[in-house]
């Protein structure tokens, strides 16, 4: 965790004022006072906002069934001026909240769901989901913690999510658990920027950061 913390300091100072982009499940995974827009969004709005110089990066998630063939890749408009760099991959576990299960035997209209970001932003893993058709699948495009904490407190919800999210500010005193996916999910991450950008320091810099912390907690066991 030390080492951690020292390779965020020089990222964060190696980084600059990049502008960056994100939506509120991954944001832990950025320098906590790096300029961040918190936002679900559809990859064609973040390429707006990108080639428009409202923000200089994104960070994209990309989650479905590891099995998928497809899984792994992301596509990007053509003549976007745009290119993505790959971060890494991780494995997904279903985030709920502890009281959840006791709602749910004592009430026979509980019924457990599915909590998702907008399918705009994740359309890979609803098509899969709904292929699947485990259980009902419901819709949150809250950007802010506070809102998908409230959400799983309410009702029998279950998000996919990282491990490390639990340990994430504001998450970990929520009182959540997890449980492994009956089939297996995973997400790959993407760092999102203009075409010729991804030499400069900062971006390096980022990139470092990034990479290693994804690195190491795939490697987090439930």
């Amino acid at each position: 965790m030390a080492l951690l913390r020292r390779q965020e300091g020089f990222s964060l100072a190696r980084a600059g004022s990049l502008r960056v982009g994100c939506d509120p499940l991954h944001r832990h995974l950025l320098p906590p006072l790096l300029p961040l827009r918190s936002s679900w969004e559809p990859l064609e709005r973040w390429c707006t906002l990108l080639r428009g110089g409202e923000l200089d990066a994104a960070l994209i998630s990309v989650a479905g069934l590891v099995s998928a063939a497809e899984h792994g890749h992301l596509q990007l408009p053509e003549a976007s001026g745009l290119e993505v760099t790959a971060l890494g991959g991780r494995p997904l576990v279903l985030v709920h909240a502890c009281r959840q299960p006791q709602i749910a035997q004592q009430s026979s209209q509980a019924c457990w769901q599915l909590l998702l970001p907008p399918a705009a932003e994740q359309p890979l893993l609803w098509r899969q989901l709904e292929q699947l058709g485990l259980l009902p699948l419901q819709e949150c495009a809250a950007a802010d913690s506070s809102s998908w904490l409230a959400r799983l407190q309410d009702k029998p919800f279950l998000l996919p999510a990282h491990f490390s999210l639990l340990a994430a500010p504001q998450w970990r005193q929520a009182a959540l658990w997890a449980v492994p996916a009956p089939e297996l999910l995973q997400e790959s991450l993407w760092l999102l920027h203009r075409h010729g950008e991804s030499e400069q320091e900062r971006f390096k810099a980022l990139q470092t950061q990034l990479r290693d912390r994804i690195r190491l907690e795939a490697a987090e066991k439930l």
